[in-house]
């Protein structure tokens, strides 16, 4: 197979990091259609994108003023009147974070790619509500069990993940992997 890497991974050797071969690897078993060195989409390019045609979104600061967003309230009990802690059985921690930030970082793990803000809100979100999901810098706490990541289905490699995937575009006619499409 003939991989066509980004300019900035054509000259690698056998030496480079981890994460270089793991970005190398999902390269070519996508047949050039994912590639982490292309970036995360800007939060400014995905808002307009996303809430665009509701708000204004000439600045992330404006986007949130007048978007959906702004209806967000930070979650807080009143534990007498006028003293308020914040209501940490709220979605924001006891579901975002299990099943969107460890999911996240499931992934990561799986490509070599390292989280550090995202682990640090997982250790913290661990602490307050007493669960157990990063040991040892890896996903291997006590609670990671009931979650849907991929590790619990036997999926550790980025070639398993990839044909997994794969495996299931192709019942819905889908004949390979693509990248959305970034608006510029």
């Amino acid at each position: 197979m003939r991989i066509f890497a980004p300019k900035s991974s054509r000259n690698a050797t056998d030496s480079s990091s981890g994460r270089e071969k793991s970005q190398r690897t999902l390269f070519a078993h996508s047949g050039g259609i994912l590639n982490l060195r292309g970036g995360v989409i800007p939060i400014d390019a995905w808002l307009r994108r996303v809430y665009g045609h509701l708000c204004e979104t000439s600045t992330i600061a404006a986007s949130f003023r007048t978007g959906p967003i702004k209806a967000r309230k930070a979650p807080m009990l009143e534990v007498r009147p006028g003293k308020f802690v914040p209501n940490f059985g709220y979605r924001y921690l006891s579901e975002d974070v299990p099943f969107g930030l460890v999911a996240t970082h499931a992934l990561a793990e799986i490509a070599d790619v390292k989280t550090p803000t995202i682990d640090e809100v997982i250790t913290w979100t661990q602490s307050v509500l007493k669960t157990n999901y990063i040991a040892g810098g890896r996903l291997q706490g006590a609670d990671t069990g009931d979650l849907r990541i991929p590790q619990n289905y036997g999926i550790t490699t980025l070639s398993e993940l990839i044909d997994w995937y794969s495996q299931r575009a192709a019942t819905f006619g889908v004949s390979r992997l693509r990248e959305p499409a970034i608006p510029r």
